[in-house]
């Protein structure tokens, strides 16, 4: 998934960890958030699960953003990247939900 944002704008974040049938797991996740260039975009996490990005003013660049969903011995449970590209100056921010695809064995 990703998103374009204006410099001028930001946008809310949502990650839910779900089983490969949809249904939440029950292991009292948390939500870890991180940005791999907050040149572009600032990331705030909100510690509810969301997070807010916003678009850095005068910026034009890409970045991945990180949902790392964590359970309460500390073990990830399944990380879930996000593209965003920043334009100055472009139009409105839309709420965007982050999904992650059906997990699949490690290559070891």
């Amino acid at each position: 998934m990703s998103l374009t944002l204006s410099d001028q704008d930001q946008v809310v974040l949502t990650a839910t960890p779900l089983e490969a049938d949809g249904k939440t797991p029950d292991t009292n996740a948390s939500i870890s958030w991180d940005v791999d260039n907050p040149a572009f975009v600032t990331l705030t996490d909100n510690g509810d699960g969301t997070a807010t990005a916003a678009g850095v003013a005068g910026s034009d660049g890409s970045v991945n953003v990180t949902a790392t969903a964590t359970d309460p011995d500390g073990n990830t449970v399944i990380s879930a990247p996000f593209a965003i590209t920043t334009v100055s100056g472009a139009g409105d921010a839309k709420t965007v939900a982050i999904a992650a695809g059906s997990p699949s064995p490690q290559t070891p």
